[in-house]
């Protein structure tokens, strides 16, 4: 019998903007190709890609993080094989990452927030909920 997934979920593209530092223009079309390589591999799933999360490392990664998620967003706008979800507002205070979310700052030594830590990550599990419910019976 073998394994047939009804749900795919991707969460991908954070560290092109760390220390091989690509910008948007060329994450964006290594993100598309993940998602085409899944959907080719498991042709019967439905792909909830999820845009790239909030840092506190840049204003440079807070640039290249929004145009991103506005390109995502417009390419898979539509679509009925992947579903775009940008769920960065739930690791965010102000507009901002809040570093509490995250596990890097509690590192020694501290480094810049990027991972989500378990409460970040149940607010993810949390938004994407609804569209997982769709897909997972």
């Amino acid at each position: 019998a073998g394994l047939h997934p009804q749900l795919a979920i991707i969460l991908i593209g954070a560290n092109n903007f760390g220390r091989v530092h690509w910008d948007a223009a060329m994450t964006v079309p290594g993100i598309e190709a993940v998602v085409s390589g899944v959907h080719h591999r498991l042709p019967g799933a439905h792909i909830l890609l999820l845009g790239v999360l909030p840092s506190i490392r840049s204003a440079w990664v807070d640039e290249q993080t929004v145009a991103t998620n506005a390109a995502l967003a417009r390419h898979y706008g539509g679509s009925a094989v992947v579903t775009f979800m940008d769920v960065g507002d739930v690791l965010e205070r102000n507009g901002k990452a809040d570093a509490s979310l995250y596990v890097d700052p509690r590192l020694t030594p501290p480094e810049p927030a990027l991972h989500p830590d378990a409460q970040g990550m149940r607010l993810i599990a949390e938004a994407i909920a609804p569209v997982v419910a769709r897909y997972v019976k």
